[in-house]
């Protein structure tokens, strides 16, 4: 792909102990006819990374096995992107969210993500994720 800019900032770290989420804003620029995508996997193997022409990779799980465990991604504003949305999903399967562009324009969303024990419904952590993808001319 021919990006001319992509971004994995690191804004925050929210941390339980057993788990941490990074705030982050990813962005992806290129120039057209390529396609634009940004996104993250936050795995079951207990690594957060994202999708992107600079990947950003960090240990979501501190302590424990990913079972153990549940992510939610809620909508704040924006666009929709794939993945699972407004719902408890066990950590047990990776979980994958993708904002892209295939036409002129931008898309841009906006999600909190939040990750609690299975055991309790205990919420360890939340951290916002910004995600932007823009095909220019």
């Amino acid at each position: 792909m021919s990006y001319y800019g992509s971004l994995g900032r690191r804004r925050a770290l929210m941390s339980a102990g057993l788990v941490a989420l990074q705030a982050l804003d990813y962005l992806d620029n290129v120039f057209d006819p390529e396609d634009a995508s940004v996104g993250f996997t936050v795995a079951n193997t207990g690594i957060f990374h994202n999708d992107g022409a600079l990947p950003a990779t960090y240990n979501w799980l501190l302590s424990g096995v990913a079972s153990g465990y549940e992510l939610r991604a809620d909508l704040v504003s924006g666009d929709t992107p794939s993945g699972s949305l407004g719902t408890w999903l066990n950590l047990a399967t990776n979980r994958t969210y993708t904002l892209s562009r295939t036409t002129l324009g931008s898309k841009a969303c906006t999600l909190d993500l939040s990750i609690r024990r299975t055991s309790d419904s205990f919420v360890l952590a939340t951290a916002r994720q910004t995600m932007e993808a823009t095909v220019e001319i």
